[in-house]
Order: C-alpha cells, then sequence, then structure tokens
C-alpha cells in the first residue's frame, strides 16, 4: 500500500523548532549588534546637551534676543540639560532620528540658524506691518481733521478746492 505523502508528520508541524529558536535568536542578536555600533556612533548626551546650550547662545547673538541665552531669568541649565535629556532619550528611541546625534551632522545647529532666520523675519514682517498700520492710523486721522468743516459749518478751503469750487 503507498504511502499518503499529504499527512502531516511530527517533524512537519507548525510548531517552533530547535532551529526556528536558533534562527531567531540569531536575528535578535545580530540587531541587537547593529544598534550598538550606530549607537557607538552617535554623540553623547553630555554632547548633545553643550550643543542644544550653546545653540541657544548662538541664536541669541544672531536675533539679539537675550531671552535665548540659557541660563537666563526663567530658565536655568539644569532645567535645558533635563529638557536636552528627553529630547536625546527619543531621538535615540527612533532610528530614522538618529542622523540628529550623528557627529558629522549639522542638521541641530543649520534647524537652528533656520529657526533664527524665520524668528527675524517674523519679527521684521511684523515692524513692517506695524510701521504701515501706523502710518494708515495717521493718515486716516490726518484725512479727518481735514474734513471737519469750519465752525460756521462751511466747507474749509481743502475741501472747497476737492469740491472744484
Amino acid at each position: 500500500m503507498p504511502q499518503d505523502l499529504n499527512t502531516s508528520s511530527p517533524l512537519t508541524n507548525d510548531t517552533p523548532t530547535h532551529f526556528n529558536v536558533l534562527i531567531e535568536e540569531k536575528k535578535r542578536d545580530e540587531e541587537q549588534k547593529k544598534v550598538a555600533e550606530v549607537s557607538s556612533k552617535l554623540i553623547s548626551l553630555e554632547e548633545f546637551q553643550q550643543s542644544f546650550i550653546g545653540l541657544h547662545g548662538i541664536a541669541s547673538s544672531f536675533t539679539g534676543i537675550q531671552a535665548l541665552t540659557i541660563p537666563n531669568s526663567h530658565v536655568k541649565e539644569p532645567t535645558a540639560n533635563d529638557v536636552a535629556a528627553v529630547m536625546y532619550k527619543n531621538i535615540r528611541k527612533i532610528p530614522m532620528l538618529h542622523f540628529i546625534l550623528s557627529p558629522e551632522s549639522t542638521w541641530l545647529g543649520d534647524a537652528f540658524v533656520m529657526v533664527v532666520y524665520v524668528q527675524g523675519m517674523r519679527k521684521a514682517i511684523g515692524e513692517e506691518l506695524n510701521t504701515d498700520e501706523k502710518a494708515s492710523v495717521n493718515f486716516s486721522s490726518a484725512k479727518r481733521a481735514t474734513q471737519q468743516p469750519t465752525e460756521d459749518g462751511e466747507p474749509s478751503e481743502e475741501q472747497a478746492a476737492a469740491l472744484g469750487a
């Protein structure tokens, strides 16, 4: 009688075998080695904290805003270091963000320069709009003042000239 080849045997079922366990362990070990290798190439927490605080000083120099310098009246260096530590921890958890911690990367500094630029542009635009608004208000009040009739109710000379009289 021919043997039925469609039947399952203890060697072909879906339960993990010793070899599957070894393969999974090897994959985990390789992944851990990759993580360790990448981590060894990243800047340390202390370097990140120094950069974080230093870049605030650079931003302050660019903008003239003294509050960006750490320490300032509201943020002390230990607080800034704690914030930088939280950022560092989260960046290390997300492999896609490891470029930020690469010693060759200038991304963090570049990002601060971009923020300083945008902040400076925002401030300049605000000042210009504020100046335009003040000029508009001054023009409107001057225009209203010249449109007032004289005490006897007759139009002023300017009003009469504007009316063609």
